[in-house]
């Protein structure tokens, strides 16, 4: 018979669950306070305490596991739209899923699996407090590394180039964000739009009453909110790839307030689209005449 201690039990299962949700928050790039996290990952250790304690079939049934997950995620990432919630627990199950089922390959091929148990279907792992608490000291940044190295890079889902923008009677350079989420288009041409922060572009804020000449507003939705922003046409986007200058002159500019990344480390979100759009330039050596 085997001894279950509720301790092992219940920081097993919150080290599992903490780790999920930030590689959950990092897949999605989500805002999420990390502090909202590890609240999300003591709930869901809780649960799997409850369920091992007092072993009724509800508890762990697969509608009581679904709805478990759902709250775990949203006390996580916030209530938000019916969108943005079902984004985040797609997202958080199938993160479990597959290092739920790698963890578990690996642990049954490289060991012999006597002290890992499923308990109703809670994980157990039987180590000591010592052993368990320096796993998840080195566990955490690994698997944060791992999230960002998956997560970003180019061909993958996001990039940072270094770009020329030419609108509103401005020419400036600032970093841009390649997108693989942001599918900003004007509705009636289908032409893309790229976001910029109205600081670069305005000194003053865009009046829905009054604004800038040749401002239209596109629709736009994210996760948890959804509304018009203004914009104008932007004359020219150009940025390096390689040895070839990508330069974009049929595109509009929508304008919002809020900074697009909290740390500033870009100022312009791009369809990823645009990425294999647009006309190129070859660079052009210059040979010097012999003296």
């Amino acid at each position: 018979m085997r001894v279950v201690y509720v301790d092992t039990l219940f920081l097993f299962n919150f080290a599992v669950n903490r780790l999920l949700l930030e590689g959950t928050r990092q897949v999605l790039r989500s805002t999420a306070k990390r502090r909202r996290l590890t609240l999300g990952a003591l709930l869901g250790a809780a649960y799997a305490v409850w369920c091992v304690v007092q072993p009724h079939a509800f508890l762990h049934s697969v509608p009581m596991r679904l709805a478990a997950g759902a709250l775990m995620v949203m006390v996580a990432f916030g209530k938000g739209s019916r969108a943005h919630v079902v984004k985040c627990c797609l997202a958080f199950f199938c993160l479990s899923a597959g290092v739920g089922g790698a963890v578990f390959g690996l642990y049954y091929l490289l060991g012999n699996g006597s002290d890992f148990a499923l308990l109703n279907g809670i994980a157990y792992l039987d180590l000591p407090l010592g052993t368990f608490l320096l796993f998840f000291l080195l566990a955490l940044p690994a698997c944060l590394f791992g999230y960002r190295l998956f997560t970003v890079g180019e061909g993958v889902t996001q990039r940072r180039l270094q770009v020329t923008l030419t609108a509103a009677g401005k020419t400036l350079s600032a970093t841009a964000l390649l997108d693989t989420g942001c599918f900003l288009r004007e509705p009636l041409s289908g032409r893309p739009a790229i976001v910029v922060q109205r600081s670069l572009l305005f000194d003053f804020p865009v009046d829905r009453d009054r604004p800038p000449p040749g401002t239209l507003w596109l629709p736009f939705a994210t996760i948890g909110s959804k509304g018009l922003l203004p914009a104008v046409r932007g004359q020219r986007l150009s940025w390096q790839q390689g040895d070839k200058t990508v330069v974009h002159t049929d595109f509009y500019v929508a304008l919002t307030e809020a900074p697009l990344c909290p740390d500033g480390s870009f100022q312009i979100l791009l369809p990823h689209t645009l990425a294999a759009g647009g006309d190129t330039h070859q660079k052009k050596e210059v040979s010097q005449p012999c003296p």
